[in-house]
C-alpha cells in the first residue's frame, strides 16, 4: 500500500518503521514553513493551498506497523531530542497520507494518527 508522508516543519524528519517490513527514511525541511500552536497544528498543517511540501512515498505490504518520527537537529529544533511514536494498521485497498509538523510546545506534532485516510 502507498503511504505518503509530508513535512510541514522547518527541520527535516527521520522516520523509522517496523512491521511486516522494517526500514528508515527521511524527509528534508520545509522552507517557508512555521511552527503551529498545539491546537492549530492538526487543523492547518500540510493544508496550504498551492504549496508543495517535502515528502516521501513508502510502498508497504499490509499489516500492523509502528513508526518513530524524529526531528533532525536544525535551528528550530531547540535543545534535546523530540520524537513521536505511533502504531498504525495498513490495510489493502487504501492510499494513506500523513503530515509531520512542529508545534510551539516541545513535542513534535504528527498528523497521521489521525483519520482513517491518515490525513
Amino acid at each position: 500500500m502507498e503511504l505518503v508522508i509530508s513535512n510541514d516543519g522547518v527541520d527535516g524528519v527521520e522516520i523509522l518503521y517496523t512491521g511486516p517490513v522494517t526500514g528508515r527514511t527521511g524527509i528534508g525541511g520545509c522552507a517557508g514553513c512555521r511552527s503551529y500552536s498545539w491546537v492549530s497544528g492538526s487543523l492547518s498543517a500540510c493544508k496550504a493551498e498551492g504549496k508543495s511540501y517535502p515528502h516521501v512515498t513508502l510502498w508497504l505490504p499490509a499489516g500492523e506497523y509502528h513508526f518513530l518520527h524524529k526531528r533532525r537537529g536544525g535551528p528550530s529544533s531547540g535543545a534535546g531530542v523530540t520524537s513521536y511514536a505511533d502504531g498504525s494498521k495498513i490495510q489493502p485497498g487504501y492510499r494513506y497520507t500523513g503530515c509531520t509538523y512542529m508545534t510551539s510546545s516541545p513535542s513534535l506534532g504528527i498528523g497521521p494518527a489521525d483519520t482513517a485516510s491518515n490525513t
